[in-house]
């Protein structure tokens, strides 16, 4: 390999940004067709600019550099590990479903599913008497009532439910790599 190789790192091997796309449901409220999860093998070869309070850090792998990056869990690779990152948009840091190390089978999500409960449950309690008042002051009667009620809890449970799919999807697909 010549030395002026630029995809070379400083150990004489090339770092690959290997890329993997998933087909996916359920990753948002709109009709997912078409979707794809985008999952890339990232070499950081040299991490900067930590704020390890918030979690942020800069990166370069290549030689290219990332700014500006954020995992959640103020997690901080560490120079030479390689991840692996689930994407809904290829290299868009902001849409970050989840990652793994590839020295472990430990899959990391931004958004767990108890994340996910805990909305779905303070969905239920700010909008759940707002459905009972308005079914009362609709038709006056407790079956109404209900009835709007029971149908609200089928929606939140229905948004949980596709909250844990995705993640079980994602994390097949994270454990899959490497």
């Amino acid at each position: 390999m010549p030395k002026n190789d630029p995809t070379a790192d400083r150990f004489g091997s090339v770092a690959e940004v290997r890329t993997t796309c998933v087909p996916i449901t359920g990753l948002s409220g709109h009709d997912d067709k078409g979707r794809m999860m985008h999952i890339e093998e990232i070499r950081f070869d040299e991490v900067f600019d930590v704020q390890a309070l918030r979690g942020d850090f800069s990166f370069s792998t290549r030689g290219r550099p990332s700014y500006g990056v954020n995992l959640g869990n103020n997690i901080i690779p560490s120079p030479g590990a390689t991840f692996a990152v689930a994407f809904v948009k290829p290299g868009d840091w902001s849409t970050v479903l989840a990652w793994r190390d590839l020295a472990s089978k430990k899959v990391k999500f931004k958004q767990s599913s108890w994340i996910a409960v805990l909305l779905a449950a303070s969905d239920l309690i700010l909008f759940g008497p707002l459905f009972i008042a308005g079914g009362l002051a609709l038709a006056g009667e407790w079956i109404v009532a209900g009835v709007f009620a029971a149908l609200f809890a089928v929606g939140v449970l229905t948004m949980l439910t596709r909250g844990v799919m995705r993640n079980r999807m994602v994390e097949r697909a994270l454990l899959a790599v490497g």
